[in-house]
């Protein structure tokens, strides 16, 4: 069962991680992930899983190190590792299988492609085809064998002559010299650990001379047995490497071929291979390409509250994330000085207009006293700091008692009838981006609302490091659940279009002549068909013409997939309808299941 399973994840991407988590669980696998390659060394020796799957770009050490220590451990050297990773160079894959990892998966993936192959591989370890026996370990199994077989009673030795003892034999071996005498006869009747010896004829018997002692022959007898002793543990030791080897290369192309049967092209019947393919059925639906990015909300306008004179603050009239209506007071600065002035400018003012009227004054004296009299009202008057619109009052920077100056802030008034969305977007996508187009924002504190506005302004200037421009997107507000300050994630809807055909991108070649795709043609063959592209996006093509609805389409085309080739379906997916900054959302997957590819 696939729960009995467990699987550790290292990559330090936190969504991805548990993205891949809820996939593999929906299965049935107890799946745990950590985020650097020091912690899945240690978690991985501690809590030995079934199955590594490992991103090359993890911190600390990397995915090439981590997959180097997982085979150099004995613990961890015959577990399978799937290598899950955004980089697809040629160089990338032959390293990481060179390291010992089992299988390359390339970002964006897709869940049935990560499920199956999980799958194979957690099977195939079960049974033992994942990582077969090193040759160093054939030949110490050899070598056991051998030992076993070197331990059995040998078969005596046939019967010598004289004329086959080698020319360096010694006619009188040590092991022998101090051997008594015996007869013949004697020596016919002896048994020994290695079976009854046999009388050996000397060429001196042959030739009608004495023959020779009987120890010597015992001597003789006993150096050619111990010679063929050792060229037979020799001849084992060789045969059982030799049906190690063999059984290691046996078990490695058992497990890249498995037991499919052999339909290749054969001379004489002429038939072609069938060819396995996943395929699409094309429907007309409607598609939108759309660009994911993270935003931050701010409020629809932002003014900054400053006295325009300097005095001690005498009230601050609201807290931070108070409502403010246009026209309350929202702070005011100790008066005593200003009044003052006032109560002076207003008295002069009285006395001129009285002696004016008597004729003891001229008009111009009379109007420089109204200017001074309206110049200490303005004074007054910007000692009350007052609201100019409604809005909520933050970002407060004085406290009741300071001394306050032009240029100090007391706060700052937010208004939240509308908001705007700030949006980084990167230097490459930006040409993707004009004023008007629709914006779905949503944030964490409401997770199931989903609040709707449109570009309104695009920077013209590159920030930062990050190299990206500031989009900023207004969004009505009603209830006010949007806060200056949130965390939004941001969908763009920058490609939208009702009724066409989309593709993804490995299903389409491009020609010096336009693109070209493979489809299931008459007698479930595959049949080539030029076709005209009027959108692409990072994984989907819109098709403009050259395709009918309810043909199939085939995807992920196979090397071996020519034009003619007999197709094997194995299986159907649904067209397209969203496809979501790279990524497909909802209608891509099987006809029973629903699926996306994850980056």
């Amino acid at each position: 069962m696939a729960n009995l399973y467990r699987i550790l994840v290292v990559d330090d991407d936190l969504e991805l991680c548990q993205v891949i988590v809820d996939i593999l669980k929906e299965r049935g696998y107890d799946v745990n992930f950590v985020q650097t390659a020091e912690e899945g060394l240690e978690k991985g020796l501690s809590n030995t899983p079934d199955l590594f799957i490992l991103d090359l770009e993890v911190p600390k050490m990397g995915g090439f190190v981590l997959c180097q220590n997982l085979r150099a451990h004995p613990k961890t050297k015959d577990i399978p590792v799937v290598f899950l990773t955004v980089r697809d160079s040629d160089f990338d894959k032959k390293t990481a299988m060179s390291l010992g990892a089992n299988q390359y998966i390339t970002k964006p993936f897709r869940r049935s492609v990560l499920l199956k192959e999980v799958e194979n591989l957690l099977a195939a370890q079960k049974e033992d085809w994942v990582m077969p026996r090193l040759p160093s370990q054939l030949k110490d199994s050899a070598g056991d064998s051998a030992a076993k077989e070197v331990s059995k009673p040998l078969a005596p030795p046939t019967t010598q002559s004289a004329s086959s003892l080698p020319p360096s034999a010694p006619s009188k071996p040590q092991a022998q010299s101090e051997a008594p005498s015996a007869p013949i006869s004697e020596l016919k009747k002896d048994e020994t650990a290695q079976g009854p010896v046999k009388e050996l004829k000397t060429f001196e018997s042959f030739a009608g001379k004495k023959e020779e002692k009987p120890s010597k022959i015992l001597a003789f007898k006993t150096w050619a047995f111990k010679s063929k002793k050792n060229k037979i543990i020799s001849i084992g030791v060789s045969f059982s490497l030799l049906v190690g080897s063999t059984y290691g290369s046996f078990m490695l192309y058992k497990k890249f071929l498995g037991s499919k049967k052999d339909k290749s092209k054969t001379a004489e019947s002429g038939e072609l291979t069938e060819v396995s393919v996943n395929v699409m059925q094309a429907a007309p639906a409607p598609f939108q390409d759309i660009l994911s990015a993270v935003g931050t909300v701010a409020g629809g306008s932002e003014i900054e509250l400053r006295f325009q004179t300097e005095g001690n603050l005498r009230s601050l009239n609201f807290k931070e994330g108070d409502s403010v209506h246009s026209g309350q007071v929202i702070a005011q600065l100790d008066q005593t000085q200003v009044s003052i002035k006032l109560e002076r400018a207003k008295s002069e003012y009285y006395r001129y207009e009285k002696l004016y009227a008597l004729g003891g004054v001229s008009k111009d004296r009379l109007d420089e006293a109204k200017v001074q009299l309206d110049f200490a009202q303005s004074e007054l008057s910007k000692t009350i700091l007052r609201a100019t619109q409604d809005g909520i009052f933050g970002d407060k920077g004085v406290e009741v008692g300071e001394f306050v100056t032009p240029q100090k802030k007391v706060g700052t008034l937010v208004s939240l009838h509308t908001v705007l969305v700030r949006i980084g977007v990167i230097e490459k996508e930006i040409d993707k981006i004009f004023p008007g187009q629709m914006v779905l924002a949503t944030v964490e504190t409401y997770p199931n609302v989903e609040f709707k506005g449109k570009v309104e302004n695009i920077s013209p200037l590159v920030q930062g490091q990050s190299k990206t421009l500031m989009v900023e997107a207004r969004m009505p507000n009603t209830g006010k659940l949007l806060l200056p300050g949130m965390f939004a994630r941001t969908r763009i809807i920058i490609y939208e279009k009702d009724n066409v055909i989309a593709l993804p991108n490995d299903a389409l070649e491009k020609t010096a002549e336009g693109y070209r795709i493979f489809i299931v043609g008459k007698e479930n063959k595959a049949e080539v068909r030029s076709v005209e592209v009027s959108y692409v996006s990072l994984t989907h093509s819109v098709v403009a013409s050259g395709l009918q609805a309810g043909e199939q389409v085939i995807i992920q085309r196979p090397q071996e997939l020519k034009e003619g080739s007999p197709l094997k379906i194995v299986e159907v997916e649904k067209s397209v309808s969203k496809v979501e900054g790279g990524q497909e959302d909802g209608a891509q997957g099987h006809e029973e299941t629903q699926e996306q590819p994850i980056h």
